[in-house]
């Protein structure tokens, strides 16, 4: 006569989808049970602090296989739970695990620019913010080396290219996942474009490339109503300069 083993179990996290918001019924982690002694069906149970929010979904009929899923929406944080899981006679074995839950990730970045004290014209534009030849190589040290280099999101960037004219600091503004309708009128209106060793700045909306919300711009056009996909167009209202609400 042998004592009852307790079955034992792996875990598969699908770190894939561990961005919020996560919906109900999403897959979230895989379990494979298994037991010398064949002791099955087996089964599962999950508890502990954020054990509510998950389910134990048996995948195949002697329960050897699980999917652990939303019960319910989960948002960004530290999703701890216990899960127990049981052989056909009841000899249990317990595991606490954890996994974060990450926050949505921003679909544009608003930055105000130093280096657009200069940026009276689209060339000069260019040449300050780090395109001179306009040929879509970016000058080394400027604003848009800096973002292509990986520096969205963070909240001052540093450049040196026009140092020595005073220029150097590029200021986060905002950043979130929709930027639509009266969305934009705190943000964007009511900006202060003076910096304190600047009076005046440029500003950049930036659309990462990975951006799931927006159509990645691939043309301007000069007057709205069009139905091209990726074609954008620059509204504004400039004060005391006769452009009231029109297209740029």
């Amino acid at each position: 006569m042998f004592a009852n083993i307790a079955p034992t179990a792996t875990f598969s996290d699908q770190t894939a989808n561990f961005t919020a918001s996560i919906s109900t019924n999403t897959y979230l982690v895989g379990v494979t049970i298994s037991d010398t002694e064949s002791d099955t069906p087996f089964s599962m149970s999950l508890s502990g602090v954020s054990g509510s929010l998950l389910k134990a979904v048996p995948q195949n009929a002697n329960s050897s296989s699980y999917q652990i899923q939303a019960a319910s929406n989960i948002n960004a944080g530290t999703v701890a739970y216990s899960a127990s899981i049981f052989d056909n006679f009841g000899k249990q074995t317990n595991y606490n695990r954890s996994f974060n839950v990450a926050g949505v990730p921003a679909q544009y970045y608003v930055y105000l620019d130093e280096n657009g004290t200069y940026a009276s014209s689209e060339a000069n534009a260019l040449t300050m913010y780090g395109d001179s030849d306009d040929d879509g190589t970016t000058d080394a040290n400027t604003t848009f080396a800096a973002f292509v280099g990986g520096n969205l999101g963070d909240s001052v960037i540093t450049t040196t290219a026009y140092s020595g004219l005073g220029l150097d600091k590029v200021f986060l503004i905002g950043s979130g996942s929709t930027l639509q309708g009266s969305n934009t009128s705190a943000l964007i209106n009511g900006v202060d474009h003076t910096t304190g060793s600047q009076g005046q700045t440029g500003m950049h909306i930036v659309f990462p490339s990975g951006s799931a919300n927006f159509t990645q711009v691939d043309s301007m056009a000069s007057s709205i109503g069009g139905s091209t996909p990726g074609q954008y167009v620059l509204y504004a209202d400039r004060v005391g300069t006769g452009i009231v609400d029109a297209v740029q």
